[in-house]
């Protein structure tokens, strides 16, 4: 029998789900990252234009 295919080799359903459900949060924490870093960006667009426009005179 090939190596990988040994089934030691192979790890217990609860780890593999405990390993699954960390990459589901390591995704979903990177995909809230991304959707900060567009609001960010939105938002120094956005006080730029106002800026640009006289926003500062009171």
């Amino acid at each position: 029998m090939a190596p990988s295919r040994r089934g030691s080799d192979v790890l217990p359903l609860a780890e593999q789900a405990a390993y699954a459900l960390a990459f589901r949060r390591l995704t979903g924490f990177e995909d809230l990252l991304a959707r900060a870093e567009d609001l960010g960006h939105r938002l120094v667009s956005d006080v730029g234009d106002r800026l640009a426009a006289g926003g500062l005179g009171g």
